[in-house]
């Protein structure tokens, strides 16, 4: 397998590419080191949403998410909602909306083989680092590496947030040992109140109407955010064409990443997008005070580290029920 690294430009920012002989994968450094583009040469697919904007909007610190460029491949992390730290010595501490390291500049330097990205903590000390590189023509990995350099425990919640491209022909594909999901965006429509638990995948609304969850359509105009309840039953998600017969999957550690978050964006009133996110996460219910109180987040040891990683594969299928057996 041959493997290319260069610089380039995404829109008018510099970006990092890597390529194999099917994938090119493009990195902004500026932009939380970005994963901005997953591009199947082969198909001519993008998995990633882009932004209609024709130049770059870099985000800014503290900004809301829906403030910066609402594309690609973000990492979440030490939170996803805006929250205040529940512990000392850093109780009171207020962490941004979406986490601090998607707004920060990272040190990206290329590597024969792939991407190396680093990124030091603001309102906590941590360091975070993360390489990627390709496992085979059709996947890459990325590996994540949390540094602690404190004399005190730290808590945390990372999430992948990549925004995937979808359609009428779009299908979510969780292992068949998932059975119900919970509701945790206040107001939903489809999914009722805030903690409410669904059959997965398909529920009944409150006004009466079946809604398979499953099944993705930019025709019905709403937004979700929902969590797989309790821990993940196997360490894999993906997103599945029906048209197409292809499909994006994502593969995690369950000891490391036991949580899944789904983020559906259906031309829904909060974005005005359609895309969808799969969010493999060390912490649910979005927020670390809220996860803090029912124990459902991470923590790195006091001088410790925490790893764990991400692998993203492409491929071909004729149905859903061969992406994940």
């Amino acid at each position: 397998m041959s493997v290319k690294v260069y610089h380039s430009k995404y829109k008018n920012i510099d970006c990092l590419v890597m390529e194999n002989e099917r994938m090119a994968i493009k990195v902004i450094p500026r932009s939380g080191g970005k994963v901005q583009s997953i591009f199947d040469m082969t198909t001519g697919t993008e998995y990633l949403y882009q932004s209609p904007r024709q130049e770059y909007r870099l985000p800014k610190y503290n900004s809301p998410f829906i403030k910066g460029e609402g594309s690609g491949f973000d990492e979440m992390f030490p939170t996803i909602t805006p929250c205040y730290y529940p512990d000392e010595p850093w109780a009171g501490i207020f962490l941004p909306d979406h986490g601090e390291v998607w707004a920060l500049p990272w040190e990206c330097s290329m590597e024969e083989d792939g991407i190396r990205t680093v990124v030091h903590g603001v309102r906590l000390p941590y360091l975070l680092e993360r390489s990627m590189k390709f496992t085979g023509k059709d996947s890459f990995i990325i590996n994540y590496r949390l540094i602690n350099k404190t004399g005190f425990p730290m808590k945390f919640i990372w999430a992948a947030h990549p925004l995937l491209n979808i359609d009428e022909n779009s299908v979510i594909v969780l292992p068949k040992e998932v059975s119900q999901v919970m509701n945790v965006l206040h107001g939903a429509k489809r999914l009722g109140n805030y903690g409410q638990l669904h059959n997965w995948p398909e529920t009944t609304t409150p006004d009466g109407r079946k809604y398979d969850m499953s099944r993705l359509n930019p025709e019905n105009r709403d937004n979700d955010k929902y969590y797989v309840h309790g821990n993940i039953p196997r360490g894999e998600c993906a997103l599945y064409n029906s048209k197409a017969k292809n499909y994006i999957k994502f593969v995690f550690p369950m000891d490391k990443v036991p949580y899944l978050g789904i983020w559906v964006n259906e031309n829904g009133p909060l974005l005005g997008q359609c895309n969808a996110a799969l969010e493999p996460c060390t912490g649910a219910l979005d927020g670390i005070d809220v996860a803090n109180k029912f124990g459902q987040l991470s923590m790195v040891e006091a001088n410790g580290t925490f790893e764990w990683f991400l692998e993203i594969q492409l491929g071909e299928a004729e149905n859903k029920d061969e992406v994940i057996k």
